[in-house]
Parts: C-alpha cells; structure tokens; sequence
C-alpha cells in the first residue's frame, strides 16, 4: 500500500529535473572556466615566448655591438671580385693569402675563422696551380727545369719567428708562441729550450747556423721530433695552414715571412722625419712659429709614411729581394725588441691593474734601449707603431695566460701607452681565455668619450678604433677618464 499523495511523484520528478538543470549548468561553468583557464595559460606561455625572443633578439644585438672585430680581410674580397670578372690571376691570389695571414698572426680573427677562409683559398690555389710543371723533357731526353717563378702552394708553416732567415735557435728563442710557453728569458726556460734540442738531436752549434745552412736531413729531423715531443713542452701545435711562394727556379717565399717583412717596411720611417728641419727632437716655441714648425713637420711625417708605404708596396709580391731583405731585418729587430721590452715591463711589475682593464707606459727611452737591445739603430721609440705596440700587448697576454695568472676573473683586456715626440699611441687588446680565440675589442668607444669627456686633443681615425694618439699633457687624466667611463658602461 503506497501512502503518498497523487502529485507526490510529479513533484519528484519536477526536483529531478531541477537537479539535473543545475547540474548541466554547474558542468558548463565549469567547462567554461576549464577553457578561460587554458586561453589563459595560452596568452601567458605565448607573452613568456615572446619575452624570450625579445630577450634573444637583444642579447644578439648587444653582442654585436659589444666591440668592435674584424671582417674578411679586403684583399680577399677583392680577389673574388677578380675571379666573378673572370681576371684572377696568381698575382691576385697571392694577396688574397698575405691578406688572409696577416689578419691571423695578427690576431684579427680567430684559428676557427681563419681555417675556413684558408679552406676556401687553398682550393683556388690548388685549381690555379695544379698544372705547373717543375721540369720538361727536351728532344734529345735531357731533363730541362722550368723556373716555377709565380707558383703559389700550401704548406704546413712553423710557428717559429722568420726561421727561414733566421737560425734555429734565435727564431725559436724570439717567437712569441715558444717564448711565452716555455718563459725563455728565465734560467728554467732557457734550459727547457736546450733540453728541447737536445732531445731533437740538434746541437747548440748546428741550432746557431742560419736554417737555410742546416741539412736537409737536419731540418727533417727538427719537424719529426716536434712532431713526437713537441707536446710535452706545450707546443702540439707548432705548425699551421699556411701559404708558400715560388720566386725563380726553387726560391720559397713564405706568406708569414712577406707579412712581417711588409709591416715592419709600413712602420718604419726615416730618421729626418723624426726631427724637425733646423734638428731639433719636435720642441718648439709657442704662438705662430710653433704652428708653422708643426705643419711643417706634419708634411715631413707623411712624406715619410709615403717613402715607406711604397717601399712595402713593392715587397708585397716578393719579387723585390731588396726590399723584402731589409724588410725581414727590420722585422728582426723589431721582434727582438718586442720580447726585451716585455721581459723588462714583466720583471718590473710595470703593469697596473685596474678594475677594467690593466695598463702600462712605454717611455721613448725604454723603447730606445729595447731598439738598441734588438740590434735598431733608430734613436726613437720603435716600438709606438700600431702594429709593433699590438704585438707587444699580445705577447704580455699569451705571457701571463699560459702562467694562468690573466685567466678567469682575473682576465681582463690590456692597454699599452707608447710615448711619441709630443703624443703617446695608445693600444688596446682583448685577452681571450684560449690562445688563437678573437675576443671583441671594446675600446673603441671608450676611448673616444674618455679623451672628449676631458677635452684632450687627440686622433682618432685609424682604421683599428682601439688605437689612438693622444696629447702628452693628458694621458694620465685620459687613464682616469677612461675607468670612469668603463665604469659607468659596466653598471648600464
């Protein structure tokens, strides 16, 4: 017997429905808030994605304009210039090499990029020169030779300073690779690097011969050891892709050698041109006469740098001996110079370090005495040229980062203030924690707002940024300037 009233169960079934409509539209917010909550992390991912590209984007831009660096070397663009019009010749080809290597033992690229502009400008000498023939056969079956004069090759190149020119032993002793990995100059080094020639088979004596008086069964003897033993004294890699020469019948001309040869002949310059007309060394008198005497001066300077750029211009190919020879000479002195003077400014602790950046001053008289060490009759400082001040700021920093003392926190990039006449050259160079790795020079910059933020006269226009000239009055407020500066571009 079922109690309930009639309508009892319409109302049952009323409230089921009701149940069930609010169910459904529970079900629906909540697939609706489900949705907005994943549009939501939708929108957030898609911002956060964003950001990061953002983020990318910059750090690239940033990185690239973070210093300056160098591009493929001009001689080589133009020698592919010249093979698109179909007018390459090896004359060409051979620029395009010394260009190539100048830009490398000059520290203007790094071992990775320079071995793939090589790859690319070996092949061309290997199509170009494939077919030249040493010797020919004449009628009667004599064997004839055939000058090879203009041949470009390949070759694997010695670390070792101008050897070819050089003995054995001087061009190991001045090489800026040897030299900074086995510290010739100390009793310890020095005796690492007869120890080294010993275990070669290569005597005092026959290591004092000029290379090219050595036997060939000598010099073979020198590249199969350092082969074997070569990396138990840090140099494994002693050799490197390089580029060759022929000039008459069997005469090399290596690429390194016209290199050094060619820059020492840029960077030297008369003896007159140092000096103002009536003798004096460049001091004048104030007001009007001071002016005259200066542009006078000024045009015996760039007289001289003209003398002195054709000079160089006619080694480059290598068919000049003349040139070539007193450039090689010059480049002997000059590396000479360049290990005295960086022993003297080691053994002295001459390097200050600052925050930013360590520094040190190179007097004309400290520069002299390094000529005179080296064998340079020049009374002025050889050593404040661009080039020959770079290479003398990256052997104190091969120097101190084989000794692992400018490694890690302690790295940081050095500055050389070489003093002129009236003015000091000013060099900077980065210090890269792996040897043959470019780091981006950021002096550039910096070197322009610290000389304007204390109005100093100064020059500024050479093709490398991180070289200038400044006024002698004002290079020790330039240093101070300059920390300030970097300081303030460190915290930005």
């Amino acid at each position: 017997y079922d109690a309930s009233e009639p309508g009892d169960e319409d109302e049952d079934e009323d409230g089921d429905e009701g149940e069930g409509e609010e169910e459904g539209a529970e079900e629906e917010r909540e697939g609706g808030s489900k949705a907005a909550t994943k549009k939501a992390k939708r929108e957030k991912a898609d911002r956060e994605r964003e950001r990061a590209m953002r983020r990318v984007r910059r750090d690239k831009l940033r990185k690239y304009y973070g210093g300056n660096f160098f591009g493929a070397p001009s001689a080589l663009i133009l020698y592919e210039l010249c093979y698109t019009l179909n007018r390459a010749e090896n004359d060409q080809l051979w620029l395009a090499c010394l260009g190539l290597t100048d830009h490398y033992i000059h520290g203007k690229m790094d071992y990775d990029i320079y071995e793939q502009f090589y790859s690319y400008v070996e092949s061309h000498v290997s199509d170009k020169n494939i077919n030249h023939e040493s010797e020919t056969q004449a009628s009667d079956g004599t064997v004839v030779p055939i000058a090879e004069d203009g041949k470009v090759s390949s070759d694997r190149e010695f670390r070792f300073m101008l050897y070819r020119h050089w003995s054995l032993y001087d061009s190991m002793y001045y090489s800026s690779y040897v030299a900074s990995r086995l510290s010739v100059w100390k009793t310890n080094g020095k005796h690492l690097l007869h120890e080294l020639l010993a275990k070669m088979g290569v005597s005092l004596a026959q290591a004092e011969q000029k290379w090219t008086f050595m036997s060939p069964q000598l010099r073979a003897r020198v590249e199969e050891q350092m082969e074997l033993i070569g990396g138990e004294y840090e140099l494994g890699d002693y050799r490197y892709n390089s580029f060759q020469r022929c000039v008459g019948y069997k005469s090399l001309t290596s690429a390194s050698d016209v290199v050094c040869a060619v820059t020492a002949l840029v960077e030297s310059r008369p003896t007159c041109a140092h000096k103002s007309s009536d003798g004096s060394d460049g001091t004048s008198p104030q007001g009007d006469e001071q002016d005259g005497q200066e542009e006078d001066s000024n045009t015996e300077v760039d007289s001289a740098w003209q003398e002195s750029f054709w000079t160089a211009y006619d080694a480059l190919p290598g068919k000049n001996p003349k040139s070539l020879k007193r450039g090689i000479e010059l480049s002997m002195a000059l590396q000479k110079a360049i290990v005295h003077e960086a022993v003297s400014l080691v053994e002295k602790r001459a390097l200050t370090c600052l925050k930013h950046f360590r520094y040190a001053y190179l007097t004309r008289s400290q520069g002299s005495a390094a000529a005179a060490t080296g064998g340079h009759a020049s009374q002025d400082n050889l050593l404040a040229q661009p080039v020959a001040l770079g290479k003398l700021a990256h052997f104190l920093v091969e120097i101190h980062r084989v000794n692992s003392k400018w490694v890690g926190t302690k790295a940081r990039p050095l500055i050389l203030l070489a003093e002129r006449i009236s003015t000091y050259l000013v060099v900077g160079v980065g210090c890269p924690e792996v040897a043959g790795e470019f780091v981006k020079n950021t002096f550039g910059k910096a070197f322009k707002l610290a000389a304007e933020g204390i109005n100093a006269r100064f020059r500024h226009n050479s093709f490398d940024t991180s070289v200038m000239e400044i006024e002698r009055d004002d290079v020790h407020r330039f240093i101070e300037s300059l920390h300030v500066t970097m300081d303030h571009a460190g915290r930005a």
